[in-house]
């Protein structure tokens, strides 16, 4: 996988395409979260989430949503996205 070789742009690349072509792949979701979250962009992060939380109901999503928002110091958001699950 691109990803395993520290190609995070060109992976994020094909993350996106994947997406664009079948929106169902729910990993897409997470790897471009995980991605934007270890280039500091947070915010992207917790975008992504949502967005493949849309799609399937998944306790994935909504851990890491939180534990990015505890890292943003968004604690409001992050109790209330545990509180979901």
């Amino acid at each position: 996988m691109v990803l395993d070789k520290g190609k995070k742009d060109k992976a994020a690349l094909q993350f996106e395409i994947t997406i664009k072509l079948n929106p169902e792949i729910t990993d897409s979701y997470i790897a471009l979260s995980d991605i934007a979250y270890e280039n500091g962009d947070i915010d992207k992060a917790i975008s992504y989430l949502d967005s493949g939380s849309k799609l399937v109901v998944n306790n994935e999503f909504k851990i890491r949503k939180a534990r990015y928002a505890r890292d943003k110091k968004d604690y409001e958001t992050a109790l209330a996205t545990l509180n979901e699950i």
